[in-house]
């Protein structure tokens, strides 16, 4: 057995160029199915991470219908979780009244940009209860005071990062700056309380107003894109949740067009959809696989009909069907293992450089690494198989007359 695997490298390094060619679809293929999918393990910890930075005992009211245990991607719909007009102020003030709620906050998405002096930037702006700062932990308050009211004057929370953008070294408090043509104060500086900066760094690009500020830029429409509530300590996050929902349903005259989520739902619900995601594009990127076994058994059946004369010469001193079979199934093996541990190689290069360029870190697991050899090991297999046969049921005579 040792002997064909010897053979097999001196056949590959013989023919260098041929074969380097032979595993391009294998190497593909590899390095973009471990890419793909260890992008998406990076993701979960990213969002997991990003959600458990909300802070604890948060949950979060958002429009439609969403089936967090058996959610496909088909049956998500992005339109229904950004509609502005399912979530009522009727279901703020439910919210507000069931006791054990500690804040309460809608919150409204504004767009347009924000401009001081001649720097012009286009953070996220949000419209919000002052309780949102309570509910959330990802951002602090480090300079400054968060407005005191939903009624506030026109004032704007902004994060460090967009006081560095627009501001620089200078102090960020008491600067007027353009939202939309209206001038806004700056009250507060928020810093990340984490670093996810990767999915985080939405939530680190935020500025916020007092909520009928953006319902008067909205006019006078409130928009509400998501309600969020935290529970006391103290009381059980599954009742008040339960009390919420039926208060609701009244409002919603028994259609239940919204969902509310906990972190463990959002999760689960997170890690789902990227479950799917990572599988079909991981399946996309497969079928260079296919190709590159393709490539193999083609490349296999030249090299059988140039070594006919070989396999005579073998066959005439003895060799029998399976000792000729393994020699070229094994010679298959070989040049699929070896694309798929350039693959590998690749891919941890990859993995290493978007690691390098951003805070996401591509996860490669030795499972995912046993998979892709294992799957290199069946293809050299399953696309060696033909060539194999066809090398040992030459005629032992006509192969010696071959030239």
């Amino acid at each position: 057995m040792n002997q064909y695997f010897l053979n097999a490298l001196r056949s590959i390094w013989g023919n260098k160029l041929r074969s380097l060619l032979t595993m391009l679809g294998v190497v593909i293929g590899v390095a973009s199915v471990i890419i793909l999918v260890s992008l998406g393990e990076g993701f979960k910890i990213e969002v997991k991470g990003m959600v458990q930075g909300f802070g604890k005992d948060v949950f979060m009211i958002f429009p439609g219908k969403i089936e967090t245990q058996n959610a496909t991607i088909a049956s998500v719909n992005p339109g229904n979780y950004l509609a502005g007009d399912v979530l009522t102020m009727a279901d703020v003030k439910a919210a507000q009244g069931i006791e054990g709620v500690e804040a309460v906050s809608p919150i409204m998405l504004i767009s347009g940009f924000m401009r001081y002096g001649d720097k012009v930037i286009a953070p996220m702006v949000f419209g919000a209860y002052p309780e949102a700062a309570v509910a959330f932990e990802l951002l602090k308050v480090k300079e400054g005071k968060i407005f005191a009211s939903a009624d506030a004057g026109f004032q704007v929370a902004i994060t460090d990062r967009i006081a560095q953008q627009l501001f620089g070294s200078e102090s960020a408090i008491g600067k007027t700056v353009l939202i939309n043509r209206q001038k806004f104060e700056v009250v507060a500086v928020a810093s990340q309380t984490e670093k996810y900066s990767f999915m985080g760094s939405d939530f680190y690009n935020v500025a916020v107003i007092p909520f009928n500020r953006a319902v008067e830029m909205q006019n006078n429409r409130a928009s509400i894109l998501r309600i969020i509530y935290k529970v006391k300590n103290g009381y059980n996050p599954i009742d008040i949740e339960r009390q919420i929902h039926d208060a609701m349903l009244s409002n919603h005259q028994d259609v239940e067009d919204f969902t509310i989520l906990s972190q463990d739902d959002f999760l689960v619900f997170v890690k789902q959809i990227l479950n799917m995601l990572t599988l079909v594009v991981a399946a996309l990127a497969s079928i260079s696989l296919i190709v590159g076994g393709i490539g193999i058994m083609n490349i296999m059946l030249v090299t059988v009909s140039e070594r006919t004369r070989e396999i005579g010469l073998r066959k005439a001193v003895g060799a029998t069907k399976m000792a000729i079979m393994q020699q070229f199934l094994i010679e298959s093996v070989v040049i699929t293992l070896l694309g798929g541990l350039i693959g590998v190689l690749l891919a941890f290069g990859a993995a290493w450089y978007v690691h390098l360029r951003t805070s996401l870190n591509p996860v490669i697991s030795w499972q995912l690494l046993l998979l892709s050899f294992g799957a290199c090991a069946l293809i050299g297999i399953v696309f060696g198989l033909w060539p194999a046969w066809r090398a040992a049921s030459k005629d032992p005579i006509e192969a010696l007359r071959h030239e």
